[in-house]
């Protein structure tokens, strides 16, 4: 049955003997990114309450589902960053799913974490290519397993769970320190061979991210279908390269991307296949009973941290406003001289208007210390806020966060790596304590 996918999608509908056709239907429901956004967003956008009552419905409506996830389901809000992404595998129990990837930021709290994941989940989590390093000197894998065959009578489906190997360069050292990761691609041409002779449909659950899925059907013959993830990209109608399909559901759990698909397994061929992306809204389904209850069972934990009013926007804020606020929040915080922040430590803007903490630990997500150094003038690299002009030979104290003191070179490859101090002061806090202080924020205006 392989290869049948896009034969159909080229010439609308393969001829199939009806009278003697045993035609095996299959609905496949994926999300990726959900980055432990448990509740619908400020335009009533999302929620895992809705979520998991589409997928029931559908679920009672069809006789064959498969439920995947690309990744990155925990890292974003303050339920998350409070209980280290616990909550977020208890709730997503009730979506029902048959299998999960491995993102990079499932790594946030320390790659140690994964036993808990494991025991906490109710799925399968599927990751090909990272390992550690055993007692007995073996590489073990950190996932449950490499793949995973499921059955819907005749029609057997292989999925295939792989991450982007260059998660360390995305994460805090310290979080995959002895996690080994293997080229996604290299890996999946040693699993689709073995996988296709078990398998009539072979599908690979990616966290690599849109550009790289494309790189991965151009050298890997035999892939059906990419679920990807990590991107964060929206594909409202399916890309074909060669052969394969690949697709993408956004962010957040804002959408739902469904696959109906049909396979005539007595004349070996798939006669019908559609794909649609489902904006996740009220109108969708009714919230999940179940899971609404869960889900508020957990926040009204965190509601007592975060939603107490902190301060107001005289405008509406981009994520480039919010990282300057960052950089002045560090110089505050540290009295050092000339600040760096790092744009992908910071996940947007702010609507104008009243906000509470809540909305400072959506967009600073991350637990992430302040550290700093001294350095002459001339050896402060580009990006770094402060004073004007530098003076070549004055010494500075420099501050930044410990994610970017990480991945210093990737940052700043001309600039040699430096002996940082920890403050201790934990990012967020300093924003949070900035914005205090000054109770209105705005547009900031830089003079040079």
């Amino acid at each position: 049955m392989k290869r049948l996918i896009l034969s159909y999608v080229l010439v609308t509908l393969s001829w199939v003997n009806v009278g003697f056709a045993e035609i095996v239907p299959l609905t496949l429901l994926h999300t990726n990114d959900f980055h432990a956004w448990l509740l619908p967003d400020e335009q009533g956008r999302g929620g895992a309450a809705i979520i998991a009552g589409y997928y029931k419905n559908v679920r009672a409506q069809e006789s064959n589902v498969l439920i995947l996830d690309a990744g990155d389901m925990i890292s974003g809000t303050p339920i998350s960053s409070l209980f280290k992404g616990d909550p977020i595998y208890r709730v997503l129990n009730h979506w029902g799913i048959d299998a999960a990837a491995l993102g990079n930021h499932d790594f946030d709290y320390g790659w140690q974490r994964m036993k808990t994941y494991r025991e906490i989940a109710s799925f399968p989590f599927l990751c090909a290519n990272a390992f550690v390093a055993g007692s007995d000197g073996a590489n073990h894998l950190l996932a449950d397993a490499e793949y995973k065959i499921f059955s819907f009578g005749a029609l057997r489906v292989g999925v295939i769970g792989v991450i982007a190997e260059w998660t360390p360069t995305m994460t805090v050292r310290d979080a995959v320190r002895d996690v080994k990761f293997i080229p996604s691609i290299d890996t999946l041409k040693r699993l689709v061979p073995l996988v296709s002779n078990q398998a009539d449909l072979v599908v690979v659950l990616s966290h690599v991210g849109f550009e790289h899925d494309q790189k991965i059907a151009k050298e890997t013959p035999d892939i059906d279908l990419i679920i990807g993830g990590h991107s964060h990209t929206l594909l409202k109608e399916f890309v074909k390269i060669n052969d394969t399909i690949i697709v993408q559901a956004g962010e957040k759990g804002r959408f739902v991307g469904r696959i109906d698909l049909e396979a005539d397994t007595a004349a070996n061929q798939f006669v019908g296949f559609t794909y649609r992306v489902l904006p996740v809204d009220a109108n969708l389904s009714p919230p999940d009973p179940d899971t609404e209850a869960i889900v508020r069972e957990w926040e009204n934990k965190v509601s007592e941290v975060v939603d107490h009013p902190l301060g107001e926007a005289t405008e509406t804020l981009s994520k480039n406003d919010m990282i300057l606020l960052a950089k002045l929040a560090f110089l505050e915080a540290t009295g050092a001289d000339y600040a760096f922040h790092n744009s992908g430590g910071t996940r947007g803007g702010l609507p104008q208007g009243p906000f509470t903490s809540r909305a400072i630990w959506n967009l600073f997500p991350f637990e992430n210390t302040l550290l700093t150094t001294r350095v002459k003038g001339n050896k402060i690299p580009n990006g770094f806020l402060g004073k004007s002009p530098i003076e070549p030979d004055q010494e500075y104290l420099i501050v930044t966060n410990s994610f970017v003191r990480d991945q210093w070179m990737q940052f700043f490859p001309k600039f040699p790596r430096m002996d940082w101090t920890d403050t201790g002061i934990d990012m967020r806090d300093s924003v949070m304590r900035h914005i205090e202080q000054q109770k209105k924020i705005g547009w900031i205006r830089l003079v040079r």
